[in-house]
C-alpha cells in the first residue's frame, strides 16, 4: 500500500515538473515583455509624475499614482506565483523528511529517499534561463527603475 502511494506521488512531482517547464517555455516571451515594458513604463511614469508635482496638476499626479500601482501589481503578480511555485516545490521535500518512515520496510524507506533526494532540487522559474522570476526579482525591478528614474532626472 505505502510502496504504490510512493511511487504515485513520484509520478505526481514528476508530473508537475513537466507541466511547470511547459508553462516556462510558453510564458517565457509574455513574462519577459510584460516585465520589461513595465519597467521602462514604471520608469517613465515617474519622470512624468515629477513634471505633474512641479505643475501642480493634481488630478494628472493621481492618475499616475495609480499607474504606477496597476504597473506594480502587474509584476508582482507574475513574481508573487513564481515564487509560490518555487515554495510548493519543496513541500515534497519536507513532507518526506516529516514521514513516519523508520517503521517502513527497506524498499518503502528506499523508495522515500530517492524521492527526497529528487525533491531537494528547487524549482526556480525563469525567463529563457536567465532571469528568476521570485519576489527578490521584483525588488531589483524596482530598484532599477527607480535608479533609471534617477539618471533621466539628472538629465532632464
Amino acid at each position: 500500500m505505502i510502496t504504490r502511494r510512493l511511487r504515485d506521488i513520484a509520478k505526481q512531482h514528476d508530473q508537475l515538473f513537466e507541466y511547470c517547464h511547459l508553462i516556462e517555455t510558453f510564458y517565457n516571451p509574455i513574462i519577459f515583455l510584460s516585465v520589461l515594458s513595465s519597467a521602462v513604463n514604471t520608469c517613465c511614469c515617474l519622470y512624468a509624475m515629477e513634471a505633474q508635482v512641479a505643475a501642480g496638476n493634481k488630478n494628472e499626479i493621481s492618475k499616475s499614482a495609480f499607474y504606477l500601482i496597476v504597473l506594480a501589481l502587474q509584476i508582482m503578480i507574475y513574481c508573487g506565483y513564481a515564487e509560490t511555485l518555487t515554495q510548493s516545490s519543496m513541500r515534497v521535500f519536507q513532507a518526506c523528511t516529516w514521514a513516519k518512515w523508520t517503521d517502513w520496510n527497506k524498499r518503502n524507506k528506499i523508495i522515500l529517499f530517492i524521492i527526497m533526494m529528487r525533491a531537494q532540487k528547487e524549482y526556480e522559474y525563469t525567463v529563457y534561463g536567465m532571469i528568476v522570476v521570485n519576489l527578490n526579482r521584483l525588488t531589483l525591478i524596482a530598484n532599477g527603475s527607480i535608479s533609471y528614474f534617477m539618471l533621466l532626472r539628472n538629465f532632464g
